[in-house]
């Protein structure tokens, strides 16, 4: 089995991105390892003051007119009637 080693693969937005590879000898339990190497390496993080700066979005909404409901348009034909009426 080989040992473990870090690649460092990319530049990403706002990130350094590493890729980590890991032999084991039984494929069934990889999801498993896997899970608990990345519990391993958030907890060394923590305790060592690394703070990961997720990215933010600013949401801008944009209020447009809606459209008529047949109801609305019965109250505008009422309208209308009532003020030719007059």
């Amino acid at each position: 089995v080989l040992a473990p080693f870090v690649q460092f693969s990319d530049f990403g937005d706002s990130a350094l991105t590493f890729r980590l590879v890991v032999y084991i000898r039984d494929a069934s339990k990889r999801f498993g390892v896997a899970s608990q190497l990345r519990f391993a390496i958030d907890d060394s993080f923590r305790a060592n003051g690394v703070s990961i700066p997720f990215p933010q979005r600013d949401l801008h909404i944009i209020e447009r007119p809606s459209e008529p409901t047949a109801a609305s348009k019965q109250e505008d034909q009422a309208s209308d009637n009532r003020t030719h009426d007059a």
